[in-house]
């Protein structure tokens, strides 16, 4: 079996969020992206820059204990993500609310902006 990381339990700011199953992933987790640059001759070389991390996942309101302004609220704190299956657990001390789609046809896209290093444990 294939050692991935599927998450399954995130916490933020001390609240477990309801999510749809599967839907939780992470962008930019490295930190940085290298882009090719093409020579005229010879070896191509690469540049490399910083990418944003965010956290993407589909949020379920089916409950009462969510509510949109809870979100907009959250700045500077941790977000936890765990796979309970491998045990594998990544921390992001500095994070904040992003973006929240569309409410009203089932789970909502929502995005949490990544702002320190993950720390994989």
């Amino acid at each position: 079996m294939a050692n991935i990381f599927h998450v399954d339990t995130i916490v933020a700011d001390g609240k477990t969020l309801p999510f749809e199953s599967a839907s939780a992933s992470i962008e930019g987790a490295a930190g940085i992206e290298y882009t090719v640059v093409p020579a005229a001759s010879g070896d191509d070389a690469a540049t490399r820059k910083r990418v944003a991390r965010m956290l993407h996942l589909k949020l379920m309101f089916g409950t009462d204990s969510v509510q949109p302004t809870d979100f907009v609220k959250m700045k500077s704190v941790q977000i936890a993500m765990r796979d309970s299956v491998t045990g594998k657990k990544c921390i992001c001390a500095n994070a904040g609310f992003g973006k929240l789609g569309a409410i009203g046809s089932g789970s909502a896209d929502i995005t949490f902006n990544l702002l320190s290093d993950l720390q994989w444990m």
